[in-house]
């Protein structure tokens, strides 16, 4: 979730939304968060802090199901990782942010990509057609798992592990 007009971020929509709102004093808490979106189930629980002079928010989001293919990236709904790769993502993050500026939000967590098609392996075809090598398989063989950072708006994934036969 990101307040911010829809013309500068990437939107999406869900059904079937439930989630139950506690308020507090100068605190925001949200719980039993459940959703179905882009192909997939959503929950989660969190807190804004309002005591400061900034909000202080922090919330755990977990995911299961969802299509990757079918996210939007970008403003207008534009689905950047359709062309790479296809896959059933599942996993979770904790954020946090101490502004009221999203891009101060940073997070980390885990993601799981069952079923992976590595769609991204064809764009490698000139440079193995030069050694004489065949294309690998786009199918994974395999789950791909990774852990996820959120800093800045930019989400970075380290300690990728996926594979395909052969390879």
């Amino acid at each position: 979730i990101v307040w911010g007009p829809r013309q500068t971020h990437p939107v999406h929509e869900a059904s079937d939304l439930t989630v139950r709102l506690r308020f507090h004093r100068r605190r925001l808490a949200w719980s039993d968060l459940a959703a179905s979106s882009l192909g997939g189930r959503f929950t989660g629980a969190g807190e804004i802090d309002l005591t400061g002079d900034e909000p202080v928010h922090a919330s755990r989001v977990l995911w299961e199901g969802v299509a990757i293919e079918s996210i939007p990236t970008a403003p207008g709904g534009r689905r950047g990782l359709a062309p790479y790769c296809r896959a059933i993502a599942s996993g979770e993050m904790r954020l946090t942010c101490r502004t009221r500026d999203a891009l101060s939000t940073r997070g980390s967590g885990s993601l799981v990509l069952d079923r992976p098609v590595y769609l991204f392996l064809r764009n490698l075809e000139p440079q193995l057609a030069a050694y004489g090598l065949p294309v690998p398989p786009l199918d994974g063989a395999g789950p791909c798992r990774s852990l996820v950072a959120l800093a800045g708006g930019v989400l970075t994934f380290s300690g990728l592990a996926g594979r395909v036969e052969g390879m």
